[in-house]
């Protein structure tokens, strides 16, 4: 009876423990793309009234110095 109990047990708590080191995982992958993700959207035109453009933005397509091969 007690190997029954000890097997019951064990059944039931592993799908609970994977969830757990699941979720683990996919939070620790997920939190830094999205700590970096916060930080490029704070910055852009539409999420921050305050945005002060930057060189780069401005220059989207450069007529002068596009060739056609």
């Amino acid at each position: 009876m007690t190997k029954k109990m000890l097997t019951g047990a064990v059944q039931k708590s592993l799908p609970i423990i994977g969830g757990v080191v699941e979720g683990s995982i996919t939070f620790l992958t997920f939190k830094s793309c999205c700590d970096k993700l916060k930080v490029l959207l704070q910055d852009i035109l539409l999420s921050n009234p305050n945005h002060e453009e930057k060189r780069e933005e401005d220059i989207i397509f450069d007529e002068e110095n596009y060739e056609v091969n």
